[in-house]
């Protein structure tokens, strides 16, 4: 069914075919013809790989032939699947593009499909050749959503095996049990896709050799058994017009559908023998894988083993580690225990000389208690020294006062003694000297 002109816009559009016209530098492509063509896919694939890349074999007058669509494309698809197998180490493990259909009718949507998955593996080639970066910056001049719509297409093409498969061991011994289980059933499908292709074709070349005979065998009754007719793509063909009008057109006829179908055998073999090497190609690699697989199953039980050990190991670790940390800490206890040990000895020799010293101690403050007895007895003493001090002073005063008393008095009995004198020894004089004498001694006396 011809796809319509809404989806082949959007195909032209798409970001693949948007990311390989950024190589077409005289703008040539336009339309879905122009990209069938397969110029500018190997010119892009000339880039990829100039070294191992022939452009001569290219045909260059295409003009919608479809032989020269077919001899372009499978030039391309050619030098894709040798450029994955030899520099990338790589097995095209999806079905190859079908050339037929696209050289047939571009415009179907199974070619539009074809030439998709065409342009995903020529993405892959130009993304993991050697000289890339330079490929790569081209995505750069093209839109955010195209960029990021291509990293899918990317991702999809060297993180999973949907369309290639390392061959490299190396490789596949990074590969975890899960992802390599995935691609063991991936290789398996495409194995059951790979025979059931190839049952397909074999009933194919069984039909056309049936064909073959049936036409070589008209042919042989229609020209009469002549054996001297040229042969043409290893079918015998008369040279001759036959008599009959009839007979001649039908015999042109027959040499037409004779060509195509030689064409199409030769086309189918070629195939078949394509198919019948990828066949082996993928015996061989589920081959080593199986034994890669057995490898890893053994090296997965050793490696069981050695984690039980491990564990085993680690639990003894543990032990050890716990037996470590006890032995330090008795380690520590026992410095502990040591250090208390010295510490009791210099608090024992701290005590007996805190003993001598309280004794001594002792006897000074038994000392100091009789001497403080004795202190409270002088302050007794004392005191009632101070008391008689005291009174001394108060009758020292008191015999000053009455001293001074006296003195006045002494004073005034002086005077009065000068006052009475002078009577006195006239009186003396008078009554005689021993009375006077006897008076004044009275009055001393009295003194």
């Amino acid at each position: 069914m011809t796809t319509s002109k809404d989806k082949i816009q959007q195909f032209m559009e798409s970001p693949l075919v948007s990311w390989v016209k950024t190589f077409d530098d005289t703008d040539t492509v336009d339309t879905v013809e122009d990209l069938a063509d397969g110029l500018l896919l190997n010119k892009v694939m000339n880039t990829v790989n100039a070294s191992n890349y022939n452009m001569s074999k290219v045909n260059r007058s295409v003009s919608s032939d479809p032989a020269a669509r077919t001899q372009n494309l499978q030039l391309l698809v050619n030098r894709i699947k040798h450029f994955y197998l030899t520099d990338l180490q790589q097995l095209i493990i999806t079905p190859l593009p079908k050339i037929g259909d696209i050289s047939a009718n571009p415009h179907l949507d199974s070619s539009l499909d074809e030439l998709e998955k065409l342009l995903v593996l020529l993405l892959g080639c130009v993304v993991q050749c050697e000289g890339r970066g330079p490929l790569i910056e081209r995505m750069t001049t093209m839109g955010i959503m195209q960029q990021q719509a291509l990293v899918v297409y990317i991702k999809e093409m060297t993180d999973t095996t949907n369309y290639v498969c390392s061959i490299d061991w190396n490789d596949l011994g990074e590969i975890s049990r899960n992802n390599l289980e995935g691609l063991c059933r991936t290789a398996y499908l495409h194995l059951q896709r790979v025979a059931k292709e190839r049952d397909g074709h074999f009933e194919v070349l069984l039909d056309t050799m049936v064909e073959r005979d049936y036409y070589k065998q008209v042919f042989e009754s229609t020209d009469g058994g002549n054996e001297s007719l040229p042969r043409e793509n290893g079918l015998a063909l008369p040279s001759t017009p036959v008599r009959s009008p009839s007979v001649n057109t039908e015999l042109l006829d027959l040499k037409k559908k004779s060509r195509l179908t030689q064409e199409q055998l030769d086309h189918k073999s070629l195939q078949l023998s394509e198919t019948r090497e990828e066949l082996e190609r993928a015996l061989a690699a589920v081959q080593k894988l199986q034994q890669e697989r057995q490898e890893m199953a053994a090296e997965a039980k050793a490696a069981r083993m050695y984690r039980d050990e491990i564990e085993t190991l680690k639990v003894q670790s543990a032990k050890v580690e716990k037996l470590e940390a006890d032995v330090k800490k008795y380690r520590q206890k026992a410095e502990d225990t040591e250090y208390l040990r010295k510490r009791i000895a210099d608090l024992k020799q701290q005590n007996e000389l805190m003993l001598e010293t309280k004794s001594l101690l002792e006897q000074k403050a038994a000392s100091l208690t009789a001497r403080a007895d004795m202190v409270d007895d002088l302050q007794t003493e004392l005191a009632s020294l101070r008391a008689q001090t005291e009174s001394l002073a108060q009758e020292k005063e008191m015999s000053g006062e009455k001293e001074e008393e006296l003195m006045a008095r002494v004073t005034h009995l002086e005077l009065d003694n000068k006052h009475w004198s002078a009577p006195m020894t006239r009186d003396r004089y008078l009554f005689g000297g021993n009375l006077c004498w006897r008076n004044l001694r009275f009055v001393k006396f009295e003194i």
